[in-house]
């Protein structure tokens, strides 16, 4: 018995140690495992999960500041993930060329430090949002949506081959031009968003049969031309924030145009009133009032007017980076991460899993306290034991000396044996 409770006692420190590994797993969908959370502190965590949970499907590791998924120079394990979520972490080497995930369809690697990616054959599905991504290397030809808003992407040449897609976001990164030939592979494309960047052109004849929304807002566009008829099924159209001066009368409006904003441009009014009559039912709410200006040359007062304001705004963002700058006059760029944002989100994370360590903790130290209190009660009763078999044992004693005494006394020779 007493060998029993001590092979208990064992067993529950075991449990208790395997509670405070840095590995932790959440089963969402109870004992099955197949949609998993999980938290790991390096890589040699990261591969125990591979080993242990290959056959998951949905993979949850944001949240959790890895600085690394895959060591560099270990084999990585075959898994059957189909969707992996890997954002709010520090993530900086592209650990994809090691990744044997063969049924990979989903990625978000949202907040994350990547300079370059690789997106692997299975994907349908790539978010890499807030990274400092120039370059990408796309091996999937079934790849539907492809979203990389706030990097550093200056050309559209590294998209190519991309029949499937469907949605393409670009937002908030560095580029300059929107060549639509090198976009031509895409002959499946619905959604195009580039606002947010420094586009001061759009070029090129390929016509996108299938977009229906385009973004261009927040831009250095000056003028609607000939390339904005190569969306003949457009329905959302924003081109707000811009420096557009007119929209070229030969440029029809699609009838399939359902949402179209034009607000906070540079608008020459005769051109902009022209074209208010044919766009009035389908404007934005309170876009409307669109402001303009009367002019004789639209073109030159305007180059005025920009060279002027890039006087100011780099005067500005001299004082800025001095300090100088008031609160009133600050405005904040929309494409500006917030890097505490990855501890905020894994903060909570953070949280939640201590409280679960806890509780787990809480309740084994729970079930050993009532293995002690069991052995107590075994060691109380084995002193007990003890103390009746003593109690016994100088019972025979003395019964053993008296015999001596009695043969002693009728002068006999022997003597009585214990046992």
């Amino acid at each position: 018995m007493r060998r029993n409770g001590l092979l208990r006692v064992l067993w529950i420190w075991s449990i208790i140690g395997l509670a405070s590994t840095r590995e932790e797993v959440n089963c969402l969908d109870g004992n099955r495992c197949a949609d998993v959370q999980l938290h790991v502190q390096g890589p040699r965590d990261v591969a125990a999960v591979m080993r242990n949970y290959a056959n998951s499907r949905k993979v949850d590791f944001h949240g959790i500041l890895l600085s690394q998924f895959i060591d560099s120079y270990a084999q990585s394990p075959w898994v059957q993930w189909e969707k992996l979520n890997l954002s709010y972490n520090l993530l900086e080497d592209d650990f994809f060329v090691k990744l044997k995930s063969p049924q990979l369809k989903s990625v978000d690697i949202t907040y994350n430090l990547l300079k370059t990616v690789t997106v692997l054959p299975s994907v349908k599905e790539f978010i890499a949002e807030r990274n400092n991504l120039t370059s990408i290397t796309i091996n999937s030809r079934i790849l539907e949506r492809l979203i990389l808003p706030k990097n550093k992407f200056n050309s559209l040449e590294q998209f190519k081959n991309l029949q499937q897609l469907k949605e393409l976001g670009l937002s908030c990164n560095q580029l300059e031009k929107l060549n639509l030939d090198e976009l031509s592979s895409m002959s499946s494309l619905a959604i195009l968003n580039m606002a947010n960047n420094q586009i001061h052109i759009v070029e090129g004849s390929c016509q996108f049969a299938s977009l229906q929304y385009l973004d261009l807002s927040s831009n250095l566009l000056t003028i609607v031309d000939e390339p904005f008829a190569s969306f003949p099924s457009i329905k959302h159209l924003y081109l707000q924030n811009n420096k557009i001066v007119m929209w070229i009368k030969n440029i029809t409006v699609p009838r399939s145009l359902q949402r179209i904003n034009i607000h906070n441009n540079d608008w020459d009014c005769a051109n902009v009133n022209a074209l208010k009559q044919k766009i009035a039912y389908i404007m934005v709410r309170r876009s409307e009032n669109v402001t303009c200006t009367n002019a004789d040359s639209p073109y030159v007062d305007r180059v005025i007017k920009y060279r002027k304001q890039e006087f100011y705004q780099l005067k500005s963002e001299a004082a800025q980076r001095n300090g100088s700058i008031s609160c009133k006059s600050y405005k904040p760029n929309p494409c500006d991460g917030d890097d505490n944002r990855v501890y905020e989100v894994a903060r909570p994370e953070m949280n939640i899993i201590d409280n679960y360590s806890k509780r787990i903790m809480m309740q084994l130290q729970s079930e050993l306290k009532r293995e002690q209190n069991y052995i107590g009660l075994l060691q109380q009763q084995i002193a007990a034991a003890q103390q009746k078999y003593d109690k016994l044992n100088r019972g025979n004693s003395d019964l053993v000396n008296y015999i001596n005494d009695e043969y002693l006394g009728a002068g006999l020779s022997g003597k009585s044996d214990p046992s």
